[in-house]
């Protein structure tokens, strides 16, 4: 096999290996993003899923937090511990409005919020749901599926 032959079949395994190499490999997923496992996450990150094993659908790419503590006495040491960030748990939301999650951030909760669903021929409907979706269905079948607008906790939803 002359020189010439070889470089060429160089060349063309190089190629495929390469190009095998890219189209499998993605980017990676950035802080917050929905990630299966770490090694979807970008480097320094960890998935991370309140749920218990076996529930575990899907994790959210989070940075570690890392504290230090320095003791003074004979010697002054420096200890670093690495420990896993808060993954907001809304599990516990059952009431409408805004709350505090475990890690201690507000949100708002949307169970239980009041729904005022119109119809077409003006009759006007008072309903429990849990988003503008929930309220919406509600409002088809209260209406014959004549419904003319929903307000979800004084909000007006979106149409589409």
């Amino acid at each position: 096999m002359s020189q010439q032959m070889r470089n060429i079949l160089f060349a063309t395994t190089l190629a495929i290996v390469t190009a095998a190499a890219t189209t499998h490999a993605g980017p990676c997923k950035n802080p917050g993003a929905e990630c299966a496992t770490t090694a979807s996450c970008c480097r320094g990150l960890l998935c991370v899923n309140s749920n218990p094993p076996g529930k575990r659908p899907k994790g959210i790419c989070l940075s570690p937090t890392t504290t230090s503590t320095t003791t003074t006495s004979s010697t002054t040491s420096t200890v670093t511990t690495t420990t896993m960030p808060c993954v907001p748990d809304h599990s516990t939301c059952n009431v409408c409005g805004p709350t505090t999650d475990n890690c201690g951030q507000q949100f708002f909760c949307a169970v239980g919020c009041d729904c005022e669903m119109h119809c077409v021929n003006g009759d006007v409907f008072g309903f429990q749901g849990d988003d503008c979706q929930d309220c919406s269905m509600e409002c088809f079948f209260q209406c014959g599926g004549e419904c003319d607008h929903v307000l979800f906790d004084g909000v007006p939803c979106d149409p589409n």
